[in-house]
C-alpha cells in the first residue's frame, strides 16, 4: 500500500469526485481511478459507492479516511515548507500544451514533476498542436508539447525533440465486428459512425486525406473535446473513435483498440522550443524531466 495512493484517496474524499480530483492534479481520471482500484484490491474492501451523482465513502472507506486525513494534511503542509529551505530555484512559467494530451498520455508526469520540484509552478496553456507551434514561434523563451503527424514540417526556428512515437488506433466496442481484426485500414471505416475528437485539426486532416484516398465521406456523428465523453460513447457502442490509446482505459471494459495499418497514421509526441538555451531554468528542468520520464510510461 503506497502513500501516494493514500494521498489520492484523501483528495477524492475531499472533492467527492474522481474527475474534479483529476483536473486539480493535472492527471487523467483513469489514473486516479486506477490508484483507488489498486488500493481497494490491496485492502480487499470497496472504499467508495460510485454513482452518476458522484462518490460516497463506504464504512471501510470512512475508517481509512479518519485514520489518514490528518496525516496527509500534515504531510502536504510539511512538503510545502521544503522549497524555502532546500531549493534555490523559485519561479513560475507556462507550457503550451493541451492538458488533455499530457493527462492522457502521461497521467503521472505533471504530478511527479510537482513532487520533485514543488517550488516550480508550471501552468498549462490549453492550445492545439498548430496553435502551440505558432505560440512558440512568437515566444522564443517558451516550451510546448504537441502531437504532430510523422513527417510534418514546421518553421525552421521551431525545434522539435521526440518524446514518443505513437500509432493511431481505432477505438471500437467489443461487439463491433471490427474488434475481431488484428489491424484496420481506413477503407474498413466507410460505413462506421465516427466520434471525432475535435481538439486537434491535425487528426481531422488525417481522416479527411484518407477518406479522399479511398473515395468516401466519413460519417462524423459527434464532435467533442471531452475525451471521457468519447470513451463513454464507444463503450456504449454508439460509434467508433480514432486516436492514440488513452492511459489506463481498462476501466472501459467494452473498448478494444485496433492499430491502423495505413501509411501516414503515426503521430509523434514532441517537445517544441526555439532552443534549449533560450528556456528559463524551470522550463529546462521540465524539458529534461520529460525526456527521461517518457521511457517510464
Amino acid at each position: 500500500m503506497t502513500f501516494e495512493n493514500i494521498v489520492y484517496f484523501i483528495d477524492v474524499c475531499r472533492n467527492k469526485s474522481f474527475s474534479e480530483t483529476a483536473r486539480e492534479l493535472f492527471v487523467s481520471q483513469q489514473a486516479i481511478s486506477k490508484c483507488i482500484s489498486v488500493l481497494e484490491e490491496e485492502l480487499g474492501e470497496a472504499l467508495f459507492n460510485r454513482s452518476i451523482n458522484g462518490v460516497e465513502l463506504t464504512e471501510k472507506g470512512m475508517f481509512l479516511y479518519n485514520n489518514y486525513a490528518k496525516i496527509v494534511e500534515e504531510y502536504k503542509k510539511a512538503t510545502n515548507k521544503l522549497p524555502a529551505v532546500f531549493s534555490k530555484i523559485k519561479s513560475n512559467d507556462v507550457i503550451a500544451c493541451s492538458p488533455i494530451l499530457l493527462g492522457t498520455l502521461f497521467p503521472y508526469a505533471k504530478a511527479e514533476f510537482d513532487r520533485i520540484y514543488p517550488n516550480i509552478k508550471l501552468t498549462l496553456i490549453d492550445k492545439r498542436a498548430e496553435d502551440t507551434i505558432q505560440y512558440i514561434h512568437n515566444n522564443p523563451d517558451k516550451l510546448g508539447i504537441a502531437a504532430l503527424p510523422s513527417g510534418m514540417k514546421t518553421d525552421k526556428r521551431v525545434k522539435r525533440t521526440m518524446i514518443k512515437s505513437l500509432k493511431l488506433l481505432v477505438c471500437v466496442n467489443k461487439d463491433n465486428p471490427l474488434s475481431n481484426k488484428k489491424t484496420i485500414s481506413f477503407r474498413d471505416l466507410k460505413n462506421e459512425k465516427i466520434i471525432l475528437y475535435s481538439g486537434s485539426s491535425i487528426l481531422y486532416d488525417i481522416i479527411k486525406r484518407k477518406e479522399a484516398a479511398y473515395g468516401y465521406k466519413a460519417n462524423f456523428i459527434y464532435k467533442t473535446e471531452d475525451i471521457f465523453k468519447i470513451g463513454n460513447m464507444v463503450n456504449n457502442n454508439e460509434g467508433i473513435a480514432i486516436g492514440v490509446r488513452l492511459h489506463n482505459l481498462e476501466l472501459y471494459s467494452d473498448i478494444r483498440f485496433i492499430p491502423l495499418r495505413d501509411e501516414g497514421t503515426t503521430v509523434n509526441l514532441v517537445l517544441i522550443c526555439q532552443g534549449y538555451d533560450k528556456l528559463s531554468e524551470p522550463l529546462k528542468r521540465f524539458y529534461d524531466f520529460m525526456k527521461s520520464y517518457s521511457g517510464n510510461e
